[in-house]
């Protein structure tokens, strides 16, 4: 497959959905579109389902570059930072970032009582029903990755996710209103 044809002839390959002209269009692209894309989110996960994202977007929308408006690669650039807005908007972004915060919040706490919060943690996540108490318990004492913690325990990972969140919420709740804060 040669690697420099005129942006018009790829561009026609790709809006008649021949295999080559996307695969011409991933090599000479991918590397920067996904370059692009780390500096809107750090996890390589969610960048290489991003960088997916965005190639599904190319082929889906090809029809809707004009290139009176602009070079190829000026309309990929602007389609993958939509993507990224797009991803960085979402529910599950703001989830993820509502459990980071709550996570530094009870880390936090800890360090500032020391000994005497471990114990009144301790007592109010013996008081959890299991199902929090387990995830608390391989979360953040057994060091286990969300997605390791998952497997071990058979759940998707949003529920997983789910029920680490609203274990911290209840921790964090339980401790302000035991002056542990």
């Amino acid at each position: 497959m040669k690697q420099n044809i005129p942006e018009q002839e790829l561009i026609d390959l790709i809006k008649r959905q021949r295999k080559e002209g996307y695969d011409l269009l991933y090599n000479l692209y991918a590397n920067a579109i996904y370059t692009v894309i780390c500096r809107s989110v750090t996890d390589t996960a969610v960048a290489e389902d991003l960088l997916q994202e965005v190639f599904v977007k190319i082929w889906r929308n090809i029809d809707k570059y004009d290139s009176d408006k602009g070079r190829l690669y000026t309309w990929l650039v602007r389609l993958t930072r939509n993507v990224c807005i797009d991803h960085l908007r979402s529910c599950e972004h703001r989830n993820a970032q509502a459990t980071r915060e709550n996570t530094d919040d009870i880390r936090e706490m800890a360090d500032k009582k020391d000994r005497e919060i471990d114990y009144g943690m301790m007592a109010v996540i013996a008081r959890m029903e299991p199902k929090y108490r387990e995830v608390i318990d391989m979360v953040f004492y057994h060091n286990y990755s969300h997605i390791e913690a998952a497997e071990v325990l058979g759940l998707p990972l949003g529920t997983l996710k789910s029920r680490v969140r609203m274990a911290l919420i209840m921790l964090k709740s339980s401790l302000q209103l035991t002056g542990h804060e």
